[in-house]
């Protein structure tokens, strides 16, 4: 009895601990939830009224509200306020009894309605959370306005203004110098003086306020600007050149000799000037040859040939070679780069291509366009022979038949490119010609340099010769046999490109390095060729025996023996 009395009071606390915590855990649960309740909400509100699907309230663009409006109606928003700004191309310019149409550098087209859209969409989405919720409410209070740059380029205004200002010059009648030899006569009572800055100002000003309405300028009266005859002597030299958009290339644009005034030293005789002619000094720069000697020049000269062989037989492999080729076809210009893949494009069907052997992932597979590596190899030969500049070059991951070790240009679109520059003085054509089994690659040019020629060795470094290895594959017939891999030699090598002027060599150097991976020579076999020869074994026949007599009683016989039988000699498959 004395031992029950002492435990009841222990077990009716424990019970009421026991309530205690199962009303924590309510209350806990009862809190949690009331606060996931309340995320919940605020999410709500956050993504249904403040953050609404459409731009914000407050941003505009030109006055125009673009709040609730999708992207694609602010585009078209933005695009109607642009077009409504009536923007000129041109306006006029009068200086003094002249008038000229100056292009103002704007173009409605030229403002990128899309992306003024993207940014009124963006505004309020970007940043933290306390970041956009102070973009919104910034917006909702003052407004946000989306800016759009439609200030026109000064250089450009500055460059039409000079023109202008020399026409007008020349018009009054009263020229303002006149050009001799190597200096300019300065007529200092011309009267008319044009400062081209006031000038750009003027002009900047109206057209950023959309003014387009005709400006007039008067000249001013008196000292003459040195920094406005500079602006006006100045012409830049200008080789002659073929016009690209002549296909025959026969069409020559005109050199241009080019002057150059000293500004301060023109500013130090005006005013120092004892007469009302003074006569200033000028730089003057003429074409390295004139039209004449420039047109008997170009394309005269055949400054490499290169050829590379291919089997005509495989048809598809040829269509690509030839389709390439005819790409390749091009007119490169002094300092202008060659590029494969502009020249080529990506290779599709629609072009023509067709399945042959490429390299891919350390196998030779048909894949589309093989061949055009070919092309672009043969280039690059002809390229180091006319001595051009090499900018990108790789070669194959193993070792081509058609050109010399370290003497190939691989290509993939959009992964490796193959580029050369012109770096003559005259324009380039490249000339390919493809035959029934070769293609020939001619580089026509000016020699420029009599006597030169160019010499492209190979410096083998190591070599890795394949091995062969032989591997069954079920899908074959049990006694075919087909080659998967011919088998490629691995080499290490570095090219050199030697010049000789008459014979006599002048330079040699380092041109490229080429690493070429090792590819085995892999036969399939139907039958397995690693299989052990088992040879069939005749289970042994018994020696037939023959039925034993009884013995006569005359005389009596020996009992007889069984014969021993010899197994028979199994035959073995032949292979």
């Amino acid at each position: 009895m004395t031992q029950n009395n002492q435990t009841t009071p222990r077990s009716s606390s424990s019970r009421k601990g026991k309530r205690v915590k199962a009303r924590r855990r309510q209350a806990l649960l009862g809190i949690s939830a009331l606060a996931l309740i309340a995320v919940l909400c605020a999410v709500y509100v956050f993504t249904t009224v403040i953050m609404p699907k459409g731009i914000f309230k407050g941003v505009t663009f030109m006055d125009k509200d673009l709040a609730m409006m999708s992207q694609t109606q602010a585009e078209e928003t933005i695009r109607q306020a642009v077009n409504s700004l009536g923007i000129s191309e041109n306006i006029e310019l009068n200086l003094g009894n002249d008038k000229f149409d100056i292009s103002t550098t704007l173009n409605a087209a030229n403002i990128d309605a899309k992306a003024l859209a993207e940014d009124a969409y963006n505004y309020g989405r970007e940043g933290s959370f306390s970041e956009r919720m102070k973009a919104i409410k910034a917006a909702k209070k003052d407004g946000y306005k989306l800016s759009c740059d439609i200030a026109p380029d000064r250089e450009a205004l500055l460059s039409q203004i000079d023109e202008a200002i020399k026409a007008a010059s020349a018009n009054s009648g009263n020229e303002l110098y006149e050009l001799k030899g190597e200096e300019i006569i300065v007529n200092l009572d011309h009267g008319m003086s044009f400062d081209r800055e006031k000038i750009a100002d003027l002009l900047v000003e109206k057209i950023t306020a959309l003014d387009f309405a005709p400006i007039s300028y008067e000249p001013d009266e008196g000292e003459i600007s040195a920094a406005t005859l500079k602006s006006m002597v100045d012409v830049e030299m200008a080789e002659p050149t073929i016009d690209v958009n002549d296909p025959t290339c026969q069409t020559i644009i005109p050199g241009v000799v080019g002057y150059t005034l000293d500004a301060k030293q023109a500013e130090y005789l005006i005013e120092n000037a004892e007469s009302d002619t003074v006569a200033i000094p000028v730089t003057v720069t003429k074409p390295t040859y004139t039209d004449e000697q420039y047109k008997s020049m170009i394309f005269r000269d055949v400054l490499s040939s290169q050829s590379t062989s291919f089997n005509g037989n495989q048809i598809q492999r040829t269509a690509n070679i030839r389709i390439a080729a005819s790409d390749c076809e091009t007119v490169i210009m002094p300092g202008e780069e060659f590029s494969y893949t502009e020249q080529v494009g990506r290779i599709t069907r629609e072009k023509g291509y067709q399945d042959a052997l490429v390299f891919s992932q350390g196998e030779v597979v048909d894949g589309l366009g093989g061949g055009v590596c070919q092309v672009s190899s043969t280039i690059y030969m002809a390229a180091m022979y006319a001595d051009m500049e090499i900018t990108v070059r790789r070669n194959h991951s193993f070792v081509v038949s058609y050109t010399p070790v370290g003497q190939d240009a691989t290509f993939v679109y959009g992964g490796q490119d193959f580029k050369f520059r012109n770096n003559t003085n005259f324009p380039i054509k490249i000339d390919c010609s493809v035959g029934k089994n070769s293609i020939t690659v001619k580089i026509i040019g000016t020699q420029e340099t009599l006597g030169k020629s160019v010499k492209v060795i190979t410096e083998i470094l190591s070599t890795n010769p394949f091995e062969e290895q032989h591997v069954y594959d079920p899908t074959l017939a049990p006694d075919e046999v087909k080659v998967k891999n011919v088998g490629y030699t691995g080499y290490k090598a570095n090219t050199y490109r030697i010049i000789y002027i008459d014979g006599k060599e002048v330079s040699r150097n380092f041109e490229a390095s080429s690493t070429y991976k090792r590819l085995d020579k892999v036969t399939l076999y139907g039958t397995d060729p690693n299989a052990p020869v088992v040879e069939p074994v005749v289970p042994p026949t018994e020696a037939p025996t023959e039925a034993p007599t009884e013995a006569p009683t005359t005389a009596p016989t020996e009992a007889p023996t069984e014969a021993p039988t010899e197994a028979t000699e199994g035959t073995t498959a032949a292979e």
